[in-house]
């Protein structure tokens, strides 16, 4: 999903190698940030930021006005009191449209990614779930602010000495101890049962750890020592990263999933 053109954050993290080696590339930010659909939507740079800081995944809440399905994709329109998008969630083989929780003129929350296509912005769902509570539309609205402030806190700290450009912590600070996720059922994203067995054991551990800082790449390679290689233990990260199923917290090394 991370490879198909359109999308990525505009705060410049270093080039890194995927698992399996190779030439260098720019690696998309893996932070989750809630934002209103008018900022995706007025962001003139090919990708979004915030207050400078590149944004990997967003959060948002709205209305469904209307829900196209296809035999591939489901399209949902999503408005707040911002703005309004287009919402796209692929549909996995032999998965039923019909039987979404989400329907329309109901409230729902979305974690995806930026897109563009022809010149129009629309997300790619990784997890779109009902809002079960009317509370957690004002409580969006509160984390979205909060998360604008943040960002700028931080930055001007680290403008104050060092470039932010070469900064990774800021680029991971934003998502430690705030709901930015659905914690209720349904919709599509998490789950634990991928065709690799190690991607699901990873999995597995992430999503088993209910501390705000979730949990560590040490961590992990300990429990699953002998079942889980270094090797496969950064295929892993790197493939439920970039599925959106995980994202990073306190630093690149400490994980949650996004539908903790």
């Amino acid at each position: 999903m991370w490879n198909d053109q359109g999308g990525g954050g505009g705060f410049n993290t270093p080039g890194s190698q995927t698992p399996g080696g190779g030439e260098k590339k720019r690696t998309r930010a893996q932070n989750l940030v809630p934002v209103t659909i008018s900022s995706v939507l007025e962001c003139t740079e090919e990708s979004l930021s915030i207050e400078g800081l590149e944004v990997g995944m967003v959060c948002l809440l709205g209305k469904v006005v209307s829900i196209s399905n296809e035999a591939t994709k489901s399209v949902y329109s999503l408005k707040d009191k911002t703005a309004q998008i287009d919402v796209i969630q692929w549909l996995d083989e032999g998965q039923d449209a019909s039987k979404d929780d989400v329907c329309e003129d109901m409230h729902a929350r979305v974690i995806g990614t930026v897109r563009n296509s022809g010149g129009k912005k629309h997300i790619m769902a990784f997890k779109i779930s009902p809002v079960e509570a009317m509370s957690e539309i004002k409580g969006h609205t509160l984390e979205v602010e909060y998360a604008r402030l943040k960002i700028k806190q931080l930055k001007d700290k680290e403008n104050s000495s060092i470039n932010v450009n070469s900064s990774s912590s800021l680029s991971n600070s934003l998502v430690s101890g705030n709901n930015f996720s659905s914690s209720g059922g349904g919709g599509s994203g998490g789950g634990s049962n991928f065709s690799n067995p190690k991607h699901s054991a990873v999995f597995k551990m992430i999503a088993g750890c209910m501390r705000e800082e979730g949990i560590s790449k040490e961590e992990i390679q300990n429990s699953l020592k002998g079942r889980v290689g270094p090797n496969d233990l950064n295929d892993a990260l790197y493939f439920l990263s970039g599925e959106g199923h995980i994202y990073s917290t306190i630093d690149e090394d400490h994980f949650k999933t996004t539908d903790s």
